[in-house]
């Protein structure tokens, strides 16, 4: 009697490193921490929008700017982010940069100082998906991470996981570009050629160096991407 007992204490300590002590555990810790990891690029994102068009001016019909392409980092947005978000640090989790880009050029491929009124600027904010977020079968954003995306934000916004694209592909039929982002529920957005290949004088902190090149950092890269002007 005594060893099955000691046999049945054994079974139920290896069902105990196995299974979850909750059957709502998805819904309290998963879900959640998903939505943290959205909610922060999210945030970041918007604050760079809200500080671009802050630095847009406009009189008698001529536009002009403050703010000069290249990254933003936290302290310059600390005033358009919540109260705690990241307090203390000046690197973020992701990377917020403005680019400015010749409208003239194929795919926009080329860099021009901004407000030109032949210029066409950017907001990009970027970073990687982390492991804990990427599916087993190819590396993609997984389903809690998706779920929440769907949950943070509204679809239709240009938000989402960066890929390779067509330039032939019939939504790529305006930009031509080599890469873009894949959104939930379908959704596709060309990314600018500049924002793939240049160096917006970041340097190992582009979006290029960070989620496009053989070096790069991510092997993923979560993107939001918003048209200032």
């Amino acid at each position: 009697m005594y060893i099955w007992m000691v046999v049945a204490a054994f079974i139920a300590m290896l069902y105990s490193f196995t299974l979850s002590y909750r059957s709502d555990m998805r819904s309290v810790t998963i879900s959640p921490r998903a939505e943290s990891t959205i909610d922060k690029i999210v945030l970041q994102h918007r604050a760079l929008v809200e500080f671009a068009e802050d630095r847009i001016f406009y009189s008698t019909g001529t536009r002009s700017v403050t703010f000069v392409p290249g990254e933003v980092n936290l302290t310059d947005l600390r005033e358009y982010l919540p109260y705690g978000f990241n307090s203390g640090k000046i690197d973020a989790d992701y990377i917020s940069a403005i680019y400015c880009m010749d409208r003239r050029s194929d795919a926009f491929s080329e860099p021009l100082e901004c407000p030109s009124p032949q210029a066409v600027a950017y907001a990009v904010t970027y970073g990687c998906i982390d492991r804990r977020w990427q599916s087993l079968s190819g590396g993609k954003p997984n389903n809690d991470l998706v779920v929440a995306m769907k949950k943070v934000i509204r679809s239709g916004t240009s938000f989402g996981h960066a890929i390779e694209a067509d330039p032939n592909d019939p939504r790529n039929i305006y930009m031509r570009s080599t890469m873009a982002i894949q959104g939930t529920l379908n959704t596709w957005w060309a990314i600018p050629q500049y924002i793939i290949d240049g160096d917006n004088g970041m340097g190992n902190r582009s979006f290029s160096s960070v989620c496009v090149s053989d070096g790069r950092e991510c092997e993923y890269c979560l993107i939001y991407m918003t048209p200032i002007y």
